[in-house]
C-alpha cells in the first residue's frame, strides 16, 4: 500500500468515527432532554401535591379549631378585633392568599383552569366580603413587594370584572 491509500483510509476512519461520536452524542442528549421531561413532570406532580395538602391543613385547621373558626368567620365579615385577634386574623388571610397564589404560579401555563381557579378563589371571597377589602389592599401591596405582580393583579382584574371596587 503506498502513502496516499494509507492516508485516504486514515481519512475514512476518522470520519467514520466523527459521525459515530455525533450519533452517541445525539443519543445522550435525546436521554438527558427525556430525563429532564420526567424529572419536571414529577416535580410539578409534587408541587401541585403539595400545595393541595396546603389547602386542606389550612382548611382542617379552621374546621378543627373554634377559635380560630371565630376569628377567621369574623375577620371575613369585617368585625372590630382586638390586637390579638388582628394579628391572627391578618396571618390567616396572608395565608390563604400565600396558598392561593402559590398554587397559581405552581399551575403555569400548561393549566390555566387551576391557574384561573385560584385567582377565582381569592378574588370571589374578597369581592363578596366587604370586610376583606382592606385586608386585601394591605396584603396586595406587600404581596407585590414579594414578586407577586401578576397574581395580585390577576385577582384584582377578576375582582373589578364583578363590579366590585377594590382600592390598592
Amino acid at each position: 500500500m503506498d502513502w496516499d491509500a494509507i492516508g485516504a483510509l486514515a481519512e475514512l476512519v476518522g470520519a467514520v468515527g466523527v459521525v459515530l461520536t455525533l450519533l452517541f452524542i445525539a443519543v445522550q442528549v435525546r436521554h438527558s432532554a427525556s430525563a429532564t421531561n420526567t424529572n419536571s413532570e414529577e416535580l410539578r406532580a409534587t408541587r401541585l401535591r403539595y400545595a393541595a395538602d396546603a389547602v386542606s391543613r389550612f382548611s382542617e385547621l379552621i374546621a378543627g379549631n373554634k377559635e380560630v373558626a371565630s376569628i377567621w368567620r369574623r375577620g371575613v365579615a369585617g368585625e372590630e378585633f382586638d390586637q390579638d385577634e388582628k394579628t391572627q386574623f391578618s396571618w390567616l388571610f396572608r395565608n390563604f392568599i400565600q396558598l392561593h397564589s402559590t398554587g397559581y404560579y405552581d399551575s403555569g401555563d400548561a393549566d390555566p383552569i387551576k391557574r384561573d381557579s385560584n385567582v377565582n378563589i381569592v378574588a370571589d371571597i374578597v369581592s363578596r366580603n366587604p370586610g376583606l377589602q382592606k385586608p386585601w389592599a394591605e396584603a396586595a401591596r406587600q404581596f407585590r413587594n414579594a414578586a407577586r405582580v401578576e397574581f395580585v393583579e390577576a385577582v384584582e382584574r377578576r375582582i373589578n370584572s364583578t363590579g366590585s371596587v377594590v382600592d390598592t
